[in-house]
């Protein structure tokens, strides 16, 4: 059996627009997709995420820094050759651009430089001593650093980034859930309130039936043709089919508040449904593809099976954590002085004056408690995670195969009503018949009327029914 696209099932094509007042299947939808608080805040959470996952990259994003300062300074000191007066002024200024790469390496490339001078003076021999020209110093150095050991993965150093990225997909996830659970809610309280309307109808029709049968009965009973007891029944009709009209109308009114809400509208109840669910049409339900589409589209399930990633890869990461951190570390450093700024860069570029610098850091805990307690939790937490995909699995599998039963006993049971409803018409008729043959009582002809009452509200509930659970199989497959 080929598989089927159950959309059409959920409305007629009315292809108008709407009344003022009045809201079409295709609306009820759309405005739920529009306004619905849940479905606007899971969108919220997604934008969130959307900035976590920003500011995790930034893990990996140059960053620059530069200062300045200037510095004048003037003391007295005393001496074994007497008091000293002196005057210090420098400029220094820095700049450094450094990256920490997702390979665990570490690059920095920086500069420095300063223009100093000075003045020292013995107030008591009048001996001055002072820079003639500024003294400038510069300096030029490269540094790299590598993690070996701990920090060499790549996968390892980019868990913020990672766990931001499945925090997004996550997040993204959980809004499609939430408009699927949206979509069939709506449906659900849109075909509600279509079913509370149609009683609120037969509830007025009943109620007129039974006010003219009243008017009919009441002549006869005075013409004596109808013994005054079935005055009574009728007058006792009439009250039940008020009663049942009011009943109608305050569901009616219920069903509406609640569609309102669920679109994010102001529950006033001033709504009213105007697409009839369609009439089911003959297919076949390819069990096998539905099952298969729900293990593959439903947001429930993928969300699941990215927690049980994640957690895989956090474990991942917890076992290689446990290595100790062993860094190296390399760096150059070009100098220059001159009494010019010019002379002290072509010094710095010229490379004769230079330091080189190589170490190593070794960081081990003793025992590793912690990382190896942390390797623990992480197998639990993926075994947790895989147990809670393969139950939700056959849990999908079950709820499909068993909406796939409720559709077909829908579709059975709207038939069953329609023919209900064909013979209640038939037997009001006949009832009727009798009746003005003088062969059957008037209790006989409100029996039938009723029966034919209930019967409408059936196929009307029947509908809804079936209407609603084609939502639901959808909705479990991620179709809506």
């Amino acid at each position: 059996m080929a598989a089927m696209d159950l959309l059409p099932l959920l409305f007629l094509a009315a292809g108008t627009t709407a009344r003022a007042g009045t809201l079409t299947y295709e609306e009820a939808l759309q405005r739920a997709l529009d306004g619905n608080a849940e479905l606007l805040k899971a969108a919220e959470g997604q934008r969130s995420a959307d900035g976590a996952l920003l500011a995790a990259r930034a893990t990996f994003e140059p960053t620059l820094t530069a200062s300045g300062s200037w510095l004048s300074s003037r003391g007295e000191s005393t001496q074994q050759y007497g008091d000293v007066f002196s005057d210090f002024q420098s400029l220094s200024w820095d700049a450094a651009v450094s990256q920490t790469l997702f390979t665990g390496t570490n690059l920095s490339l920086s500069t420095s430089g300063s223009q100093s001078r000075f003045r020292y003076e013995l107030p008591d021999t009048g001996f001055v001593v002072e820079s003639e020209d500024p003294e400038f110093s510069t300096e030029l150095q490269a540094r790299v650093s590598q993690n070996l050991l701990q920090g060499l993965s790549p996968s390892y150093n980019e868990q913020a980034v990672r766990t931001a990225r499945r925090a997004r997909t996550s997040a993204e996830l959980q809004v499609e859930q939430t408009r699927q659970q949206t979509l069939a809610d709506t449906a659900n309280l849109y075909w509600s309130l279509y079913y509370a309307q149609e009683l609120v109808r037969i509830a007025e029709q009943s109620l007129a039936v039974a006010e003219e049968e009243r008017r009919v009965v009441l002549a006869k009973v005075e013409a004596g043709e109808l013994a005054p007891v079935e005055a009574t029944r009728v007058e006792a009709a009439v009250v039940q089919a008020r009663s049942s009209l009011i009943e109608a109308r305050n569901g009616r009114d219920a069903a509406a508040e609640a569609l309102q809400l669920m679109v994010g509208e102001e529950a006033d109840g001033d709504v009213t449904a105007v697409t009839p669910p369609a009439e089911p049409t003959p297919v076949d339900l390819d069990l096998d593809a539905l099952v298969r589409d729900a293990l593959y589209h439903n947001p429930g399930l993928q969300l699941l099976r990215l927690q049980e990633e994640g957690a895989a890869a956090d474990l991942r990461d917890a076992r290689h954590a446990r290595l100790p951190q062993l860094s190296a570390t390399g760096a150059l450093t070009l100098k220059g002085y001159e009494t010019a700024l010019g002379d002290s860069y072509r010094e710095l570029f010229g490379g004769s004056l230079r330091d080189w610098y190589l170490g190593a850091d070794l960081t081990l805990p003793l025992g590793n408690r912690a990382d190896r307690g942390a390797v623990i939790q992480g197998q639990a937490t993926l075994a947790q995670a895989r147990i809670d995909r393969e139950a939700y699995e056959r849990s999908l599998v079950q709820q499909v195969r068993n909406q796939v039963r409720q559709v077909e006993q829908d579709s059975v049971k709207l038939e069953l009503a329609q023919a209900n409803l064909r013979l209640a018409e038939q037997t009001l008729a006949a009832e009727r018949a009798l009746q003005e043959a003088g062969r059957a009582l008037q209790k006989d002809v409100l029996e039938a009327i009723k029966a034919v009452d209930d019967a409408r509200v059936a196929v009307e509930r029947a509908r809804g029914d079936h209407a609603v659970a084609v939502v639901e199989l959808m909705r479990l497959r991620g179709a809506l």
